[in-house]
């Protein structure tokens, strides 16, 4: 991606809200970056990922994803994506608790009011029309209705060496004793560790990384049937069925 020099100047625009706006299309990618205050990123087209050391979270158009302060993060884009990025100067707009990021519906208001407020001169009015659409901006985000939950990535080396290879490759059929051996731990061990550091089991893990591919397929044009099989489906309905299990199950 060329946006990280151009969103920097952004974030630095003496305002409660800054808005940068960008179309891209295909696969685009930013380099690790961080910023200083809490960013809300979404589109109105496409299919974005944000990766930190810690996960990585999807989100569909209609959804954005709220990022902390000074975390270091990787986006990537799939398909035509209009993105916007909105920087937010109030420390109460940010994830709740310890999270790094969270995925937010991105209500028909909300996102009136970003369109809206990026249509503004940059050092808008803050007394005008932008600054109140600054104050519902703001509004609009802690409110806005927390969606399901990213993809833990584990700290250890040789478990991020696995989860990356499985994203990779997620058409493999690497059995428990292949992994296994793949990390030189013992199945036991493998088991018991990937759940300590994830909170999931390695099956539940391999199911929402597929997910997470196949929507990034899905965005790009891919048709659903082949994008179910490169993400390591037999065919679309078993897919489908995966998918609705994994829904009900959040």
């Amino acid at each position: 991606m060329e946006t990280i020099s151009r969103i920097a100047i952004v974030e630095d625009t003496p305002r409660p809200v800054a808005i940068a706006t960008h179309t891209f299309q295909g696969e685009a990618r930013t380099r690790w970056h961080s910023h200083r205050r809490t960013e809300f990123i979404y589109s109105t087209t496409g299919f974005l990922t944000l990766t930190t050391g810690r996960g990585k979270w999807s989100a569909p158009s209609g959804y954005g994803l709220l990022v902390a302060p000074n975390v270091l993060h990787e986006l990537a884009g799939f398909g035509i994506v209009d993105i916007g990025a909105a920087f937010f100067a109030d420390d109460q707009v940010r994830p709740t608790g310890e999270a790094e990021c969270e995925i937010l519906r991105v209500s028909p208001l909300l996102q009136a009011t970003l369109g809206a407020l990026a249509q503004e001169p940059a050092l808008y009015d803050l007394s005008g029309r932008a600054g109140h659409l600054a104050a519902l901006a703001e509004y609009e985000i802690k409110r806005a209705e927390i969606i399901g939950s990213g993809l833990p990535l584990p700290t250890h080396a040789r478990l991020r060496t696995l989860c990356d290879e499985l994203a990779a490759t997620p058409d493999n059929d690497w059995d428990l004793d292949e992994l296994a051996a793949m990390t030189g731990f013992s199945r036991s061990t493998l088991t018991r560790k990937f759940r300590s550091e994830t909170g999931l089991s390695i099956a539940e893990w391999r199911r929402r990384s597929r997910l997470v591919h196949f929507q990034t397929l899905q965005a790009s044009g891919v048709h659903p049937a082949r994008a179910a099989k490169q993400a390591g489906y037999d065919n679309y309905r078993s897919f489908r069925d995966m998918s609705r299990r994994l829904g009900a199950a959040r």
